[in-house]
């Protein structure tokens, strides 16, 4: 899709040029898909989280007294500093049911526009059409916009309407964005158009690397536990852009666990509920990766520079051999009980209904309950067949008086299986193949 320059600092002792940057590549499983969904990935902008919020805390004291909202989100305006990034969107000072919005021209963009009658609600005469035609392309359109309360009208028929333009953006205003942005795509020259209090994100990124090195290094209580680490906060960024607040994200070389920390902070800021995959094959998997993800979690610092946590829980596991082999075989190397606690997993049984190879009625049993008795039929030195010579041996009846009444199915796991398919349906018996039938994650 794009890639994009990190560039993270200047290095002065440097002979020449100073080399100080990354580059992030993305990339899409299916960008067609993307395209045809009509995607659009934007970023809030800067102030506009404290504008939100700002406005939902006054909300609690005026409730829908939206006159009353909008006087005090004015004098918030002028008591912000200049330099500070909410004084760029104060524009957004009128607020309704949906928050904070801003008028916008109700112009077709580049001329050519639909030309029709809109009726002003209170002098009943058609209002003034812009000079460039109307945006929304029919008088039905028109009048569902004017339902939502997304137009508004002038004081009379002399001037057009103009339209509502949210900070936080309802699905209609983003549709109709769309609408614009395709018609300008191929015209020159049109005056770059505000998309609300998002942005599209540029493909350069400025961020200094201290910032990630200083934070690592207060995690642990000023150690310098790993060379490199990458800016979380620039992760955060990244998901917070192409990501769902319900996604799963993969790092497949956890590092000293940034992306971690990263999807925590990016939940802890917006709400989400993402999850992470991080995979490390160093030693210090356990000692740094895992253990900085614990402290982002309980919260690290002293004093006046204490970090809140973010809260949340992960596990940690330590994967050991592969269970299969490249040609889809079983590992023989591996032990079988390893092989007969995976398949106890992918049939989900419980841990307390599962049994070992040391269980007195029979070895082959693998778990048993009230509805389903499972058998791992499995050897290592011979090929084992399903058939009447292993019921018989099994003393199905044993079985049965030492887990109660009969199942409604029997699941046997097996080499071969030399029983008729009648058979097997008539005994509520489901047989599965080694290795073939394994349910392999």
């Amino acid at each position: 899709i794009v890639q994009i320059t990190w560039d993270k600092t200047r290095k002065n002792d440097a002979k020449l040029f100073s080399v100080g940057h990354e580059y992030i590549l993305v990339y899409a499983k299916n960008l067609a898909a993307i395209q045809a969904a009509k995607t659009i990935w934007r970023e809030e902008k800067p102030g506009g989280k404290e504008i939100i919020q700002e406005w939902k805390r006054l909300r609690t004291i005026h409730g829908s007294d939206y006159r009353q909202i909008e006087n005090h989100l004015s004098f918030w305006y002028k008591g912000l500093k200049k330099a500070h990034p909410a004084k760029k969107l104060s524009r957004y000072r009128h607020i309704d049911k949906y928050g904070p919005w801003r008028d916008r021209d109700i112009s077709w963009p580049g001329g050519g526009g639909p030309r029709y009658d809109v009726v002003h609600p209170k002098t009943g005469l058609p209002c003034k059409v812009p000079e460039r035609g109307l945006i929304y392309s029919t008088s039905e359109e028109m009048q569902r916009q004017i339902g939502l309360d997304l137009v508004v009208f002038r004081d009379d028929e002399t001037d057009p309407p103009i339209r509502k333009a949210h900070l936080i953006p309802i699905p209609d205003e983003l549709e109709i964005k769309r609408a614009v942005s395709e018609i300008e795509s191929d015209e020159e020259g049109t005056e770059e158009d505000e998309f609300f209090g998002f942005q599209v994100m540029p493909t350069y990124i400025y961020k200094q690397a201290q910032a990630s090195v200083k934070t690592l290094r207060a995690i642990f209580k000023g150690k310098k536990v790993f060379a490199n680490p990458k800016d979380h906060e620039v992760i955060a960024r990244l998901i917070r852009y192409v990501a769902p607040r319900n996604a799963i994200v993969l790092d497949s070389f956890g590092g000293s666990g940034s992306t971690a920390h990263a999807l925590l902070a990016a939940n802890a800021e917006d709400g989400g509920c993402r999850r992470f995959i991080l995979c490390e094959m160093m030693e210090y998997a356990e000692t740094i990766t895992a253990e900085r993800v614990r402290r982002v979690m309980n919260g690290y610092g002293e004093g006046t520079k204490f970090v809140p946590g973010t809260g949340g829980g992960f596990d940690y596991c330590s994967l050991g051999a592969a269970l299969f082999n490249e040609d889809k075989s079983l590992n023989e190397e591996l032990d079988e009980t390893a092989i007969r606690k995976y398949v106890a997993y992918t049939e989900s049984i419980p841990a307390e209904l599962q049994c070992g190879m040391d269980n007195p009625v029979s070895r082959y049993l693998l778990g048993a309950s009230a509805t389903v008795l499972w058998l791992f039929y499995y050897e290592r030195e011979r090929v084992t067949t399903l058939n009447l010579d292993f019921l018989a041996h099994l003393n199905i009846n044993a079985l049965l008086k030492n887990n109660g009444k009969r199942p409604e199915q029997f699941v046997v796991y097996a080499d071969k299986c030399a029983l008729d398919i009648d058979f097997l349906n008539k005994h509520s018996i489901a047989f599965k193949r080694i290795p073939r039938d394994i349910t392999r994650f």
